[in-house]
Protein backbone atom coordinates (compact mmCIF):
# COMPACT_ATOMS: atom_id res chain seq x y z
CA UNK A 1 0.00 0.00 0.00
CA UNK A 2 1.22 3.14 -0.66
CA UNK A 3 2.45 5.82 1.65
CA UNK A 4 -0.04 8.73 1.01
CA UNK A 5 -3.03 6.25 1.22
CA UNK A 6 -1.88 4.96 4.71
CA UNK A 7 -0.92 8.56 5.18
CA UNK A 8 -5.00 9.16 4.77
CA UNK A 9 -6.29 5.89 6.24
CA UNK A 10 -4.83 6.95 9.51
CA UNK A 11 -6.35 10.66 9.93
CA UNK A 12 -10.00 8.32 8.62
CA UNK A 13 -9.19 6.09 11.33
CA UNK A 14 -8.35 9.07 14.04
CA UNK A 15 -11.35 10.87 13.06
CA UNK A 16 -13.67 7.72 13.01
CA UNK A 17 -12.33 6.61 16.28
CA UNK A 18 -13.09 9.64 17.87
CA UNK A 19 -16.48 10.62 16.69
CA UNK A 20 -18.09 7.15 15.49
CA UNK A 21 -16.07 5.22 18.22
CA UNK A 22 -17.22 7.61 20.53
CA UNK A 23 -20.64 7.08 20.34
CA UNK A 24 -20.35 3.21 20.46
CA UNK A 25 -18.04 3.26 23.57
CA UNK A 26 -20.71 5.72 25.38
CA UNK A 27 -23.70 2.88 24.34
CA UNK A 28 -21.38 -0.09 25.27
CA UNK A 29 -20.56 1.49 28.02
CA UNK A 30 -23.95 2.49 29.59
CA UNK A 31 -24.58 -1.24 28.94
CA UNK A 32 -21.87 -2.58 30.46
CA UNK A 33 -22.42 -0.12 33.71
CA UNK A 34 -25.97 -1.76 33.74
CA UNK A 35 -24.27 -5.23 33.87
CA UNK A 36 -22.50 -4.42 36.06
CA UNK A 37 -25.27 -3.04 38.49
CA UNK A 38 -26.82 -6.36 38.06
CA UNK A 39 -24.04 -8.37 38.62
CA UNK A 40 -23.18 -7.29 41.71
CA UNK A 41 -26.29 -7.54 43.06
CA UNK A 42 -26.31 -11.32 41.81
CA UNK A 43 -23.10 -11.83 43.32
CA UNK A 44 -24.24 -10.43 46.87
CA UNK A 45 -27.53 -12.24 46.80
CA UNK A 46 -26.25 -15.89 45.40
CA UNK A 47 -22.90 -15.58 46.63
CA UNK A 48 -21.77 -17.11 43.23
CA UNK A 49 -20.09 -15.70 39.84
CA UNK A 50 -23.07 -16.85 37.59
CA UNK A 51 -23.19 -14.28 35.98
CA UNK A 52 -19.59 -14.44 34.52
CA UNK A 53 -16.73 -11.90 32.89
CA UNK A 54 -16.95 -14.61 29.74
CA UNK A 55 -21.10 -13.30 28.68
CA UNK A 56 -21.86 -12.05 26.08
CA UNK A 57 -22.20 -8.36 27.36
CA UNK A 58 -18.89 -8.48 29.20
CA UNK A 59 -17.22 -9.59 25.90
CA UNK A 60 -18.69 -6.79 23.71
CA UNK A 61 -17.85 -4.13 26.63
CA UNK A 62 -13.99 -5.66 26.73
CA UNK A 63 -13.74 -6.02 22.38
CA UNK A 64 -14.84 -2.33 22.22
CA UNK A 65 -12.67 -0.61 24.52
CA UNK A 66 -9.70 -2.74 22.99
CA UNK A 67 -10.67 -1.66 19.70
CA UNK A 68 -10.94 2.03 20.33
CA UNK A 69 -6.85 1.53 21.88
CA UNK A 70 -6.35 -0.39 18.73
CA UNK A 71 -7.71 2.27 16.71
CA UNK A 72 -6.37 4.85 18.22
CA UNK A 73 -2.69 3.11 18.52
CA UNK A 74 -3.08 2.50 14.46
CA UNK A 75 -3.67 6.12 13.59
CA UNK A 76 -1.36 7.48 15.89
CA UNK A 77 1.73 5.12 15.57
CA UNK A 78 0.23 3.12 12.17
CA UNK A 79 0.61 -0.54 13.74
CA UNK A 80 -1.88 -2.62 13.28
CA UNK A 81 -4.69 -2.69 11.03
CA UNK A 82 -8.11 -0.32 10.70
CA UNK A 83 -10.91 -1.69 11.94
CA UNK A 84 -13.99 0.22 11.24
CA UNK A 85 -16.51 -1.52 13.54
CA UNK A 86 -15.39 -3.48 17.14
CA UNK A 87 -16.15 -7.30 17.47
CA UNK A 88 -16.36 -8.83 20.87
CA UNK A 89 -13.25 -10.40 22.45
Amino acid sequence: MGMRVDALLRVVALLWVYTVGALIASVVGFIGLLWMLVDVVWQLITGSDGLSSTSTPANWVKGTFMWIAGQTNYALTGSGDLMLLPSPA
